[in-house]
């Protein structure tokens, strides 16, 4: 019963996801979303009994139930892989890692990242459930790193604060140059260009 139930409430926060993004937060209805997610309307309503705030619950809890695993996981998985390469290479696969994520979960990015202006609840979510704990996992592998002599020292908190906007400036500019969005090759010519800024700066030569 357990298992139904939880894969009943995670088809509502999919389908939710889904008609928000495509008609915007306060123009989505929970007829609309029981209709995606295949369900009565009145089922939402087990799940999310809150009428007056249905919505920015059940978007609230997409990004809390989905959002940290996405992005936790595959955070981890590649850092544990990049620890022995060469910095350029380790950032490469870094951003590269980032755009895929960003991709593949753009619709609840998207989501995440407007709705959370409007609403504290949701920016808590995900400034402390997620964006806090994935900024610890950066912090310490970039400080591993130049205590290993790998990367010069540097200011952490600022790359990572720039993290978020630099991954979404690939992906735009990716976009607009009309190269495939394949996470899987087509971003390596813009990813291959900001590393090369990062790892090398823009200076002929380095004054003292």
């Amino acid at each position: 019963m357990g298992k139904e139930i939880n894969s009943k409430e995670t088809i509502i926060l999919e389908a939710a996801v889904k008609v928000i993004n495509e008609k915007g937060f306060h123009a989505a209805t929970t007829k609309e979303i029981a209709r995606v997610a295949g369900v009565a309307e009145g089922t939402i309503f087990n799940y999310f009994p809150t009428k007056k705030d249905i919505l920015s619950q059940i978007i609230i809890k997409s990004v809390a139930q989905i959002g940290p695993k996405i992005a936790m996981d595959s955070l981890d998985s590649t850092l544990g892989n990049i620890k022995t390469m060469d910095g350029e290479t380790a950032l490469r696969k870094f951003f590269k890692d980032r755009v895929k994520l960003f991709v593949e979960n753009m619709n609840l990015l998207k989501i995440g990242l407007i709705e959370s202006e409007h609403d504290p609840d949701l920016k808590n979510i995900l400034w402390t459930d997620m964006w806090s704990p994935t900024a610890s996992m950066m912090r310490q592998y970039f400080n591993d790193a130049i205590a290993a002599g790998i990367f010069r020292q540097f200011d952490v908190s600022l790359l990572i604060d720039c993290t978020l906007n630099l991954t979404l400036s690939l992906i735009n500019i990716n976009n607009r140059r009309g190269y495939p969005n394949d996470v899987d090759g087509g971003y390596d010519e813009v990813i291959d260009g900001l590393v090369d800024i990062l790892f090398y700066g823009i200076a002929n030569k380095r004054t003292e």
